[in-house]
């Protein structure tokens, strides 16, 4: 079969009709369909896999039914591996546009499916990204943190470290993520939206992990080129606002919010920096609280909605040199990669 003619155009005229079938009302049908895809990837694997990454990527960008849409999804995932590093490149930039329109749907299934599916494709494929490809991501995924579903709130939380581990700077955006987080929900003030509160320590407690990993370099240039990149440590500050938010949220009225705010803190008990420990266990403690607004500093605490705090509302106060913006050589060589 695969040397008769047009055997690509044929190839791909089914491959799509089979996702479509994905969808259909009989669920015999979707079965066959789901089993028939499978073969033909299984196959196609040896000499044709740039083909099936086509059109797996093609239903992607389509953005349809959330059952073809799954299919094309998670096997892209799993592919993503196999794109060779030429490719690599066009590929995630042509996705990144169709992740961020996925990731403002409201199905469980499909927000389910993508953070799932993001971290084999950004382990494939992250060092391609550019600053900006990340920073459209961690938009989309951080106001979803405020979503009243829960399934939304926990998908953007994995989402949104998957993004932070997979990218060129991983510990610069993991530490951006954690300030503007906080930034969000500090100074404190009666009847903070409780979905946004729990949507921010779930994320918080995910992120703790490895913020306590030193990493002193990260993806970044050409493909499998590891550079020293600027880091940005994080004050012992923003893990003691930490340490006080989860305290002040144990006394919540919502049970849920109680139960995130001990998780939370567990988990940064459990990953506490020297720092914070030296400052735990000192006799003089902790002499002032760092997430109420003190008189003398009105002017410094301020908040901002998850909209507002976004990477990508960022960039404009951003200098030349911060490590949130790609150097003149990465431009260059990722115009090369193209």
């Amino acid at each position: 079969v695969k040397n008769i003619p047009n055997f690509a155009f044929h190839l791909s005229k089914s491959m799509e009709a089979l996702l479509q079938l994905c969808d259909d009302p009989d669920s015999n049908v979707r079965m066959v369909a789901d089993e028939s895809l499978n073969r033909i990837i299984r196959a196609m694997m040896d000499n044709n896999v740039v083909k099936v990454h086509m059109e797996l990527h093609k239903e992607i960008k389509k953005n349809g039914n959330v059952r073809s849409l799954r299919a094309a999804l998670s096997r892209f995932a799993q592919l993503a591996h196999m794109i060779r590093p030429q490719k690599g490149k066009a590929y995630i930039q042509n996705l990144i546009p169709s992740l961020v329109e996925i990731a403002k749907r409201r199905e469980e299934l499909v927000l389910e499916t993508l953070a799932s599916s993001l971290p084999h494709i950004l382990a494939a494929l992250g060092s391609f990204t550019t600053d900006n490809n990340i920073r459209d991501l961690l938009k989309t995924f951080l106001c979803n943190l405020s979503s009243e579903m829960p399934v939304v709130r926990r998908t953007a939380a994995t989402s949104i470290v998957s993004v932070c581990l997979n990218c060129r700077k991983p510990s610069v955006f993991l530490s951006y993520t954690l300030n503007s987080l906080i930034d969000t929900i500090i100074p404190l003030k009666d009847g903070d939206d409780t979905d946004t509160v729990l949507g921010i320590l779930n994320c918080v407690r995910l992120l703790l992990p490895h913020l306590s990993q030193s990493s002193d370099s990260g993806l970044r240039g050409s493909f499998g080129v590891r550079r020293d990149t600027q880091d940005t440590p994080l004050s012992v500050d923003r893990f003691i606002q930490v340490y006080e938010l989860c305290l002040h949220f144990t006394r919540h009225s919502d049970h849920n919010v109680v139960t995130t705010a001990l998780e939370t803190l567990h988990q940064l008990l459990l990953s506490a920096p020297a720092q914070l420990l030296d400052v735990l266990l000192s006799p003089q403690g902790l002499t002032r609280s760092r997430i109420q607004a003190q008189p003398q500093d009105s002017n410094k605490l301020s908040r901002r909605t998850l909209s507002e705090m976004s990477v990508a509302s960022s960039v404009e106060h951003l200098t030349a040199d911060s490590p949130l913006l790609d150097t003149q050589e990465d431009t260059i060589q990722d115009s090369r990669l193209r």
